[in-house]
This record gives C-alpha cells, structure tokens and sequence, in this order.
C-alpha cells in the first residue's frame, strides 16, 4: 500500500483527514507500547501508522483506530510533508523522540 499524496484520487476527492500526523501508541498487538506517527488513513475504521524505525514510512502498519491511542499531534509543517509525499524515516524518528523527551518532562 503506497502512501497517498495530495495529487491522488484520495485528495482530489475532497476528502481531508485530520489524524495524519497525530502521534499515538499502539494498545493492542505485538508493537504494545509503541509510540507511532499517523502517515495514511485507508478508510474510517483502520489508519496507517509507522515510526521510522522498525515500521518504515515506506511501508507502513495497518492499525484499528481502536487499537491505538493519540498522544500528541505534530506541526503544521510536518504534517503537510506527510501528506505531499517528502516525509522520510529521520523525520519520523526526530519527531517521535522530540515528543516523547517532551512528554517525559
């Protein structure tokens, strides 16, 4: 499953999706605990998650919204280059641990 861009049919459509590049953990499954970043949303019930370090951007984890947890949400910026396409693994991983140094203190 490829990522969507703003210039697929997904977008065209006029369908916008906030929980791209929320940050959540994962509640349920072998990733228990994991903090994720949101990069796609194939229908209502699932979303696509990755972390840049073992789930890849380039191949990411179908997860129930049910099964996960939303902890943060990222900029503005980063969530357009999620969106466009330009988001790469190092950006995943910045993010996610700029998140979590900030919720640990």
């Amino acid at each position: 499953m490829s990522i969507k861009k703003k210039t697929d049919v997904f977008y065209e459509k006029g369908i916008s999706d906030d929980s791209i590049g929320d940050v959540v953990v994962s509640l349920a499954g072998h990733d228990a605990g994991l903090v994720l970043i949101v990069v796609g949303k194939p229908d209502e019930s699932n979303v696509l998650v990755a972390d840049g370090k073992t789930r890849k951007i380039s191949s990411p984890k179908k997860k129930k919204v049910k099964h996960i947890s939303v902890i943060s949400r990222l900029g503005y910026d980063v969530r357009m280059k999620i969106l466009d396409g330009t988001a790469n693994d190092s950006l995943l991983r910045r993010e996610i641990a700029s998140v979590t140094a900030e919720k640990l203190n």
